[in-house]
């Protein structure tokens, strides 16, 4: 029997990897994750050190017994702060939830639905990803492990499916020549890994876990990654630059014994990868409330959180520059900085300090 109201490390990661990897393939080819196929196949190497920068807080917050919490942490040190940090971790989360279902609606009206409005769809969509939320973390850990099966079976028919398109002729040369761009790439790539924050709030609710369990999952993503550009590059060249969503052009080239296209599948497994994301941003949301208000979030209902990430998607939905206003790093990439990595290494030594102090 489990623990009620905990999953195991690997169900966590597993939503970790469909929710992280749904918004890396996704994504526009504009948005600035390197300005060629190569850096996207080189992302990989820079993301692998801003992930583990990233870690250091979140190990530091959560201690050697992955017991504590950010808000825990803020709650020593002011009941005020820690309401503070609740109130900024879950607008962030509705945020990140937001745009997630953006680049997913994006993706509906222009592959799924040319010229089509979809926002009906993303009503539907937001108030059942908040009804399963409601259902709670464990039925969030069996779906997203499910899920990860799915997704990974998916990725490799594609894979099998493109190969042999491949040409090594159409590969670009791999040799980085903007270092600069290279890195900003790769933090690109971690801004949306917005999934890690949820590390600061559900350690506790995470059976065993630890620092491999982390270490894993980036190397095991950053390959899944590093294979899959590679891939695309491989079978679409220089016609698969030019594309919206490339990931969705390998596809459309792939056939499959009676299946001659595949898009199909892809199309069907980003629809489940998106509503694993908006749920558990959601469900994280109604955690960090509740962690630190209490009485007054108890009865709050998961469709009101529904209901406000429908709402921060309607003005990024209005179009793709809407949408790239939203994303942009150069906005969303200093407030990921500060969630993740500023103010909890500030209250991890300022509570350390404070607990110094008490002992002597």
């Amino acid at each position: 029997m489990g623990v009620k109201g905990k999953i195991t490390a690997a169900q966590l990661y597993a939503v970790f990897f469909v929710s992280i990897l749904s918004s890396v393939f996704t994504s526009l080819s504009s948005e600035a994750q390197g300005s060629s196929s190569a850096n996207r196949i080189l992302n990989v190497f820079p993301f692998l050190i801003w992930a583990s920068l990233a870690a250091v807080p979140i190990f530091l917050i959560i201690g050697k017994n992955t017991d504590q919490t950010l808000m825990s942490r803020c709650e020593t040190l002011s009941p005020f702060l820690s309401k503070t940090a609740a109130a900024l971790y879950a607008a962030a989360a509705l945020w990140y939830a937001s745009l997630g279902l953006s680049r997913f609606g994006l993706f509906m009206q222009t592959e799924l639905f040319p010229n089509k409005n979809v926002r009906l769809l993303i009503l539907i969509f937001s108030a059942a990803a908040a009804y399963t939320a409601s259902k709670g973390l464990e039925t969030l850990g069996r779906t997203g492990l499910l899920f990860f099966i799915l997704l990974a079976a998916g990725i490799l028919v594609i894979t099998g499916a493109s190969i042999k398109y491949f040409d090594f002729a159409e590969l670009p040369p791999l040799f980085p020549t903007d270092i600069k761009g290279l890195f900003f790439g790769g933090f690109v790539t971690l801004t949306k890994s917005a999934e890690i924050l949820s590390l600061y709030v559900l350690s506790p609710c995470v059976k065993n876990h630890g620092k491999k369990h982390y270490a894993f999952w980036v190397l095991c993503f950053s390959l899944t990654v590093c294979v899959m550009f590679t891939v695309i590059a491989g079978v679409t060249g220089a016609f698969g630059e030019r594309q919206t969503f490339q990931f969705y052009t390998l596809t459309s080239v792939a056939e499959l014994g009676v299946l001659e296209r595949l898009d199909e599948l892809l199309s069907g497994l980003w629809l489940l990868c998106a509503f694993l994301k908006t749920s558990f941003f959601i469900f994280l949301s109604e955690k960090c409330l509740r962690t630190s208000f209490y009485r007054t979030t108890k009865k709050l209902p998961f469709f009101v959180l529904g209901a406000a990430v429908f709402l921060l998607y309607l003005p990024v939905s209005v179009s793709e520059k809407a949408y790239k206003l939203a994303a942009d790093p150069l906005f969303n990439g200093p407030i990921f900085i500060v969630l993740v990595l500023i103010f909890p290494t500030v209250v991890y030594f300022l509570s350390k300090r404070k607990a110094d102090r008490r002992k002597t």
